[in-house]
Formats: C-alpha cells, structure tokens, sequence
C-alpha cells in the first residue's frame, strides 16, 4: 500500500474514532508517512461539529472552571487546537445565556 493510500484511510479511520488533526499527524508521522503524501482539506472533515458534540455528551447544565479544564484536557489529548476548543466553549456559552 502506497503512502498516500495509507494516510487517507488512517485519516478516516482515526477522524470517525474522534480523533483530532493533531493526532492523526503524529500518528502519521509515527509511521513515517511525510506530510506530503496526506491533505485534511480532501477529507472534508468538519472537526468543529465533532468538538461540539462531544461537548454536548462531556457537559453538565452548569460547567465550573475545573470541569472546563476536563473537557480542554480531553479535547486537547485526542488532537484539537485550542482555537476549535475555544470556539465550542463560545457556543456553549451562547447556548446557555439564550
């Protein structure tokens, strides 16, 4: 199996068990597939709606600082940058003050 046929079916493989693109890259690079031989953009994988679903699962009603620090802790382990992490905390404070 070539390179490129590896990275993509461990893209989708490691993407559908809800890891993150940080992950999957270290996975990768693990198996010493270069950076060149796999593009997340082909894939289109929204890594937004998972972050967000998972939150929904991981939450309670009210999120205190330590539980907020879990959740980060989690997301931030299974491969997604703060940024995605940030935004979903955004749309869970949205969600609630509505």
């Amino acid at each position: 199996m070539s390179d490129a046929r590896f990275a993509a079916a461990a893209i989708k493989q490691k993407s559908s068990q809800g890891y993150g693109p940080k992950y999957i890259e270290m996975y990768l690079n693990s198996k010493n597939v270069s950076s060149s031989e796999y593009d997340f953009e082909s894939h289109n994988i929204n890594w937004q709606k998972y972050v967000n679903t998972k939150f929904q699962k991981l939450r309670s009603t009210e999120i205190d600082f330590k539980e907020r620090e879990k959740i980060s802790r989690f997301l931030s382990n299974r491969g997604f940058n703060y940024e995605i992490i940030k935004s979903a905390f955004t749309n869970l404070s949205n969600d609630t003050s509505e």
